[in-house]
């Protein structure tokens, strides 16, 4: 069911990418798909330094709570329904 949009979609993108007027070397063609892998490269390293803050900050947050604290934050069903991946004890997988 997806699989004829993206085959369209594909084909449509390597044609774009691999021009007739660029052949047969395709210069600007790896140019632009280098630059892609480039971009996607950055892309994935400030997404794992955001998600590793975003932990940092959670463990600092749940470390400045008491015992106390801690089990009735975790007691808490109704929030913990509402909140879901914004819960301190909840950790990003990276």
């Amino acid at each position: 069911m997806l699989l004829t949009p993206k085959c369209r979609y594909d084909a449509l993108t390597g044609s774009e990418i691999y021009r007739a007027d660029d052949e047969p070397y395709y210069y600007r063609g790896n140019k632009v798909l280098i630059s892609v892998c480039a971009l996607s490269l950055i892309v994935l390293i400030a997404q794992r330094q955001f998600l590793a803050s975003l932990n940092r900050k959670k463990e600092k947050t749940w470390q400045g709570m008491t015992a106390f604290e801690h089990a009735a934050y975790q007691n808490d069903s109704a929030k913990r329904e509402v909140e879901g991946n914004k819960r301190l004890e909840f950790r990003h997988k990276y």
